[in-house]
């Protein structure tokens, strides 16, 4: 009686749609990269990528659940994962394992693609990672759920590894598939469901508490030419928008970069009562220039290992500026140019005292 219930049950549940397992042969699949081939490997038909992937363009995928295995041969630098909800102009979410840095807090990572660009270096650490062991060699099953604006990663686990309580790309339905960079993985039995908005069972975790005295919204220009980002010569208008829970802007979201086209100017008006020198502390993804009363006066790059080695690009407030703020309002523009990883812009005052932000 219990299995005919359940089965009633299921006919009468339009939401749901049964998975199915669509082997990497089915010509549904459209295939990348130049080497990306079908074999057969531990026990499994297998799509082996060592750079490209496989993704559905007819899935229509919003919501539901995605399954399939994967396995590295070895610890090998790379990055490699999932995406789902992908649009034509290259937005989607994404959630990747980086096979070199098992036992590391940044081991895995979900991350937001805006337009083509990836924000790992604007979403990270607790709810966007999760430190993991990794294993090689042996095929270890991965499941995403995906409901609304959250979805939860279970990775060879009963119980989710990751709560995301907030998907940052605001996507509609789109296509899935499976993605490598640069290190060589297998990826079997992949299937996936549809079902309007399914449980979670995790939970999210507390909202980190913003740093005091962010600047909470900042007037955005249009895209420049990377080699003419000084203020004066700029005629054209502005947006201004307000920053993300994580503390900064996410520029990708308001201008689409172009070849050689990768800078905006981020304006701050700032009302001194009266001459003084303020530290104001700031922080970018890739380059910043400081202009102040159409000068130059500062500067720097945070790209990706930039600084050291293992120099992550991830954003902060790690530079300092000291603006000489006049008498009445005062411009700062900061010229932000991206490279990949991640486009935005942060900042604070160490103080606020005899000044406001217009």
């Amino acid at each position: 009686m219990r299995h005919y219930i359940l089965a009633l049950l299921l006919l009468f549940t339009p939401s749901l749609s049964f998975g199915e397992t669509i082997a990497f042969d089915d010509p549904r699949w459209t295939i990348t990269g130049p080497n990306t081939t079908i074999v057969h490997y531990k026990g499994q038909q297998a799509l082996y990528a060592p750079q490209g992937g496989a993704y559905l363009p007819d899935a229509n995928f919003i919501d539901g659940i995605i399954e399939f295995d994967m396995l590295f041969p070895d610890d090998t630098r790379g990055f490699s994962g999932v995406n789902w909800r992908r649009q034509k102009d290259g937005s989607y979410e994404n959630f990747y394992i980086r096979p070199h840095l098992s036992g590391k807090e940044d081991g895995t990572q979900y991350t937001p693609s805006i337009k083509g660009d990836t924000g790992w270096q604007l979403y990270f650490g607790p709810g966007y990672t999760v430190t993991l062991d990794h294993t090689y060699d042996k095929w270890v099953h991965i499941k995403v759920i995906s409901s609304g604006d959250q979805a939860e990663i279970y990775v060879d686990s009963e119980d989710p590894v990751l709560f995301i309580k907030d998907l940052k790309a605001d996507l509609g339905a789109g296509t899935i598939g499976v993605s490598t960079n640069l290190a060589p993985t297998f990826y079997a039995n992949f299937s996936y469901q549809k079902i309007d908005n399914p449980p979670l069972k995790g939970t999210a975790l507390p909202e980190k508490k913003q740093v005091d005295g962010l600047i909470q919204k900042f007037s955005i220009s249009e895209l420049l030419a990377d080699d003419n980002t000084n203020p004066n010569d700029y005629t054209g208008s502005w947006i201004t928008q307000e920053i993300e829970t994580m503390g900064a802007l996410n520029l990708s979201r308001h201008r689409d970069r172009t070849e050689g086209h990768n800078s905006v100017l981020v304006r701050m008006t700032v009302n001194s009562d009266r001459d003084q020198l303020k530290k104001f502390s700031f922080g970018y993804s890739d380059d910043a220039i400081v202009y102040m009363n159409g000068n130059p006066i500062s500067g720097g790059t945070h790209l990706y290992q930039s600084r050291d080695y293992r120099h992550l690009g991830s954003i902060g407030l790690f530079d300092d500026v000291y603006l000489p703020l006049k008498s009445g309002n005062n411009d700062i523009y900061f010229a932000v140019k991206e490279n990949f990883g991640g486009w935005g812009f942060m900042g604070k005052f160490e103080d606020m005292n005899g000044i406001i932000i217009n």
